[in-house]
C-alpha cells in the first residue's frame, strides 16, 4: 500500500514538473516573439498582402499637380496610405521602407508618421498615435511629395513587433487541458484515498471482530479438552508461518488462519468423556472422535465467506499417502490449507504437553517430521515445519502463542 501512494505521489509530482515546464516554454516562446521583429516585403503584383504576417498596406494618389519653378517641371502629389492587422494579436512599432525611382524625391509635408528620403528608399516610423495597430483595425498616413513624375508605388519592405497573447500558441491550450485534467484527476485520487482509508478502517474493524470471535469460539472448544487448551490458536499459528514461507497473499494468510482456528469445530459434538479420556480409545471411540471432522464440515458447509473454510475442517486429518479419514484422499487432492493444518496439527500434538506424557523431545519431533513427509505428511510441507523448528523460529515446549492471524496491514 505504501509504495502504492510514494508511485501515485511520484507520478503526480512529475506531470506538474511537466506542465510547469511547458508553461514556462510557452512564456519564454512568447517572450522571444515579442523581443524578434518581423519583416516583409509587400509587392504590387501580390495586391500589397501578405497572407502569411496577416498586413496588407494601400497607397493612393489621392490628388496630385504641376508645379514650375524656374521653367523645371515638377510634379506634386498627395499619398494616402492605409496599413491594416488582419491578425488577432497587436503589432506595434512599425517601420516601412517605400522603394523610389532612380531620381530622388522630396517630401514637403507629412502626417501621422515622420518620413526620411534616403537614396532607394522612403523611410516611414510612426508617431504616438499610429505606433499601435490593434487585431482587425487599421491606421493611415500619409505625405506630399514633388517628383519629376508622379510615382507609382509597387514595393514596400514592413517591419514590426507582433503582441501575441498566450492563447495564441496551441501548446497554451494543450497546458491548460493537461492542467484542467491534472486537478481533476488530483482532487479524484484525494477522494477515492479518503474512501479507501475509510473503507480499510472498516474492514480492518470487521476482520477485528472476525478473529475475535473466531478465536473466541475456538476457546469455547479448546475448553472442551483441558489438555488442549489453546490448540486450535497455536495450529493457526504454525499454518500461517507456514504459508508465509510459501509466499501465500495477505488475504490467504489471514483465511488460512481462520480456518486453522476453525479447524476443530467439529469437537462441539464429542462427548466429553470420550474426548478427555486419558486412556487408550476403543475402536468405537475412535469413530466417534474421527466424526468430529465430519460434524465440523457440516457446521461450516454454509460459510462461504471465507473460502475452503469447510474442507479445512473436513480434510484436516486426510494424509497424503490417502490412508486417512474421513474420504481416504490423497496427495494433492487433499486442498492446500488442510494439508498444512494436517502438519501444524500434528507438530502441536506432538509438542504439547498431555495426561499421559509430556512434550516429545525436540530430537524425536524433528525425527517424526522426517520420518512422516510423503506419508502423512506433504513432504514439503512437513519440511518447512523441519526449519521452523530447527531454525528456532518454532520452540519445542513453547505454547505461550497469542496471535493466531496477521492484522491486516494498514
Amino acid at each position: 500500500m505504501k509504495r502504492n501512494v510514494i508511485l501515485t505521489i511520484c507520478i503526480f509530482f512529475m506531470t506538474m514538473c511537466g506542465l510547469i515546464f511547458l508553461a514556462y516554454s510557452v512564456y519564454q516562446q512568447a517572450d522571444e516573439d515579442a523581443k524578434k521583429p518581423f519583416e516583409i516585403t509587400l509587392m504590387n503584383n501580390e495586391n500589397f498582402v501578405d497572407q502569411k504576417r496577416g498586413v496588407s498596406i494601400e497607397v493612393t494618389v489621392s490628388k496630385s499637380w504641376e508645379d514650375r519653378y524656374f521653367g523645371v517641371v515638377s510634379w506634386g502629389a498627395e499619398y494616402d496610405g492605409v496599413i491594416t492587422n488582419n491578425n488577432t494579436y497587436p503589432i506595434m512599432d512599425w517601420n516601412m521602407e517605400i522603394k523610389t525611382p532612380v531620381f530622388t524625391p522630396r517630401i514637403d509635408s507629412s502626417w501621422n508618421g515622420e518620413y526620411s528620403v534616403g537614396k532607394e528608399f522612403i523611410t516611414a516610423r510612426p508617431d504616438e498615435e499610429t505606433t499601435l495597430i490593434p487585431p482587425g483595425e487599421s491606421k493611415t498616413f500619409g505625405f506630399v511629395m514633388y517628383s519629376p513624375k508622379i510615382y507609382e508605388m509597387n514595393e514596400f519592405t514592413f517591419t514590426a513587433y507582433a503582441q501575441r497573447q498566450l492563447e495564441e500558441y496551441p501548446l497554451f491550450w494543450v497546458v491548460g487541458v493537461g492542467t484542467f485534467i491534472w486537478l481533476i484527476a488530483l482532487i479524484s485520487t484525494i477522494i477515492v484515498a479518503i474512501s479507501m482509508r475509510g473503507a480499510r478502517i472498516r474492514k480492518k474493524k470487521d476482520e477485528e471482530i472476525i478473529s475475535q470471535t473466531m478465536e473466541t469460539f475456538a476457546g469455547l472448544i479448546d475448553a472442551k479438552d483441558e489438555y488442549t487448551r489453546g490448540h486450535s490458536v497455536r495450529v493457526a499459528h504454525y499454518s500461517t508461518l507456514i504459508g508465509k514461507k510459501l509466499k501465500l497473499k495477505e488475504d490467504e494468510l489471514r483465511n488460512l488462519g481462520y480456518i486453522a482456528l476453525m479447524h476443530d469445530c467439529g469437537k462441539i459434538g464429542v462427548p466429553d468423556a470420550v474426548l478427555n479420556k486419558p486412556a487408550r480409545l476403543l475402536p468405537e471411540e475412535f469413530k466417534i472422535i474421527a466424526s468430529h471432522t465430519e460434524v465440523g464440515g457440516k457446521i461450516l458447509e454454509n460459510f462461504s465467506a471465507i473460502p475452503g473454510i469447510k474442507e479445512g475442517a473436513l480434510y484436516h486429518h486426510e494424509r497424503y499417502d490417502g490412508k486417512g479419514y474421513p474420504e481416504g484422499i490423497k496427495g494433492d487432492a487433499i486442498p492446500l490449507y488442510a494439508r498444512i493444518i494436517c502438519v501444524a496439527d500434528s507438530f502441536d500434538a506432538m509438542n504439547s504437553d498431555r495426561c499421559y506424557r509430556k512434550h516429545l523431545p525436540r530430537e524425536v519431533i524433528l525425527a517424526e517430521l522426517e520420518k512422516c513427509a510423503g506419508a502423512q505428511f506433504d513432504p514439503k510441507l512437513s519440511r518447512i515445519m523441519y526449519e521452523l523448528v530447527e531454525s528456532g523460529v518454532v520452540k519445542i515446549g513453547d505454547n505461550t502463542v497469542s496471535v493466531p492471524v496477521e492484522p491486516a496491514k494498514k
